[in-house]
């Protein structure tokens, strides 16, 4: 009987080492290194011509170091796939090496359908001075959308639950939008502020504005004259007459530029007012209110 129990025990034994024997040399190779996978987010809705990146980031026990040679190779073409570029960055600290892979991808193949492709699991080794180990980097799989229906009439049969929507890039619209709007406002205010009549922002209520306003309505050429010197002398803070023009223009220089004007609208209000009847038919309603609209026009700083 107890040579029985010693025969069971020691079968017991080889039978629990032969069980977990390889699971305690897998996770001793698996302390060696640690392998970060970091496929691109989107999984779906890729058409011919597009590009995507998957990162591989493994961290390596010393003295293990990674063979370059077992790295994907470029312009391998598997199912209308081509690897475009391979970029490798390594950092070595004191117990450990850190490599950062990424590899670029193009498809370069097109169905009638949406079509699931996929990246073939690869190894990639790294080794010491005695010993070789293989670090499996496992398949991804994603969908390719074709860039048109194979038939219209069977349109229904192609939609995929697969398939999104394009997306737009609106951004460069929006902000041609949004130049344009700010555009627009510039230009109205600025129409508003050339042509209102009314006092709606700064400056537009000046003594020729109002005198525009109230003459517009006029009936009468003597009510327009004295409505018109009237602003000459609330801008000048004086009377205005012939001789103290210059003295005018000095203190109000934007005026300076309608100085031709300004004398001959006083030559001709005078010979109104105190000549015969021919000088006084000289000057009529409609002169006196386009030459208020040049000098409102001046008050505003526009000429």
């Amino acid at each position: 009987m107890q040579r029985f129990f010693k025969t069971y025990s020691a079968l017991m034994i080889m039978l629990m080492f032969t069980l977990f024997a390889p699971f305690t040399l897998a996770q001793k190779a698996t302390e060696l290194y640690k392998l970060r996978v970091n496929n691109p987010d989107q999984s779906i809705n890729y058409i011919v011509g597009d590009t995507f990146t998957r990162s591989i980031e493994i961290d390596i026990q010393q003295p293990y170091q990674l063979l370059e040679d077992s790295l994907p190779q470029l312009s391998i073409n598997h199912q209308g796939l081509e690897l475009k570029s391979v970029k490798l960055d390594s950092k070595q600290f004191l117990h450990n090496s850190h490599y950062a892979i990424n590899l670029t991808y193009q498809i370069f193949d097109s169905e009638a359908y949406t079509k699931k492709y996929k990246l073939l699991a690869h190894s990639i080794k790294i080794q010491d001075a005695n010993k070789l180990i293989s670090i499996k980097i496992p398949e991804w799989q994603f969908r390719v959308s074709p860039i048109a229906t194979h038939n219209e009439n069977e349109i229904f049969q192609d939609i995929s639950p697969y398939r999104m929507p394009i997306i737009v890039d609106s951004s460069y619209a929006k902000a041609a939008l949004a130049i344009f709007f700010c555009l627009t406002v510039i230009s109205v205010l600025v129409l508003i502020y050339l042509n209102a009549d009314r006092s709606w922002f700064p400056g537009m209520g000046g003594p020729f504005a109002k005198s525009y306003r109230e003459i517009q309505s006029s009936a009468e050429v003597q009510q327009a004259l004295a409505s018109v010197h009237h602003a000459f002398n609330q801008t000048f803070k004086e009377s205005l007459f012939l001789h103290n023009i210059d003295d005018f223009l000095v203190n109000r220089p934007e005026f300076k530029s309608i100085r031709a004007e300004i004398v001959h609208f006083f030559t001709h209000s005078y010979h109104f007012q105190f000549g015969s009847n021919k000088e006084s038919r000289a000057i009529s309603l409609a002169d006196v209110i386009d030459f208020c609209l040049l000098c409102r026009d001046c008050e505003r700083s526009i000429k």
